[in-house]
């Protein structure tokens, strides 16, 4: 409806899945999508995209970002707005 919002959510450990990603952040809105990437084998982390109906709701999210661990072993998840396709190709 155009006012969906994309967040990259980074810093996952590799067992995280996306129902583990829809309980974490369900409480802050409607998700319309999660996409759950595969591990990088560089960082043994893995990422991914979550899709919000509501801006409000996205945003919200955000406030996880360098502070919420998915285990006390585990650093703190990254969450912020993911890059538009717009900004992506003008730094290309």
């Amino acid at each position: 409806n155009g006012d969906e919002v994309k967040l990259f959510i980074g810093g996952l450990p590799v067992e995280c899945t996306e129902m583990d990603l829809r309980a974490l952040l369900a409480p802050y809105g409607n998700i319309v999508d999660i996409h759950v990437m595969k591990p990088s084998g560089y960082s043994n982390q893995r990422c991914a995209f979550v899709t919000y109906e509501h801006h409000v709701s996205a945003l919200a999210a955000t406030k996880l970002s360098g502070v919420h661990r998915l285990s006390p072993v585990d650093r703190p998840i990254v969450v912020r707005f993911a890059d538009s396709q717009g900004s992506k190709r003008q730094r290309a």
